[in-house]
């Protein structure tokens, strides 16, 4: 059978999600918008040079994904949640090739990382290697611009 370990992590409602894109993604947009809500997660997902930006709706579920690499985050108050992990470019993803996916609505935003397929006998296990870290923003980080630099500068380091 084929299987993939698919971890979600709750947070609060983030004022901004991070991606890192994939300059080589196969999606046009470097990300996915999922369907059930396309419109609403077009309207909040902008992009900052190789940086994807998905800000919750304060009204409506939506759901975006990328074939992303290293790390994705989320932006509560002044602290960002990190999720690191590796994606292997050599391998099927689910969703479409997504390795990466976060689903917001007004209660709460999902981050959501997705291992690659594998097919498993009886015997045979999957890792799917993930580290959580918590980071706090300096207090001159006062704008969500700033944040998001100061997030984006700290998550350079921390995925080398």
């Amino acid at each position: 059978m084929r299987y993939t370990i698919w971890n979600v992590t709750q947070i609060q409602p983030p004022e901004q999600t991070l991606y890192p894109l994939n300059p080589h993604s196969h999606f046009d947009l470097r990300y996915h918008p999922f369907g059930f809500a396309e419109g609403v997660a077009m309207r909040n997902f902008t992009i900052e040079g190789d940086i994807g930006i998905f800000v919750p709706d304060p009204e409506e579920a939506q759901k975006t994904g990328a074939d992303s690499d290293r790390w994705l985050a989320g932006i509560v108050g002044d602290v960002v949640m990190a999720e690191f992990f590796r994606r292997d470019g050599t391998q099927r993803y689910p969703d479409g090739g997504l390795s990466a996916e976060v689903y917001t609505c007004p209660d709460y935003t999902e981050l959501e990382l997705l291992s690659p397929w594998v097919y498993l006998q009886v015997g045979e296990t999957l890792t799917h290697g993930i580290a959580w870290e918590l980071h706090r923003l300096p207090a001159s980080a006062d704008t969500p611009q700033a944040r998001r630099q100061a997030a984006v500068e700290w998550l350079a380091t921390r995925s080398e």
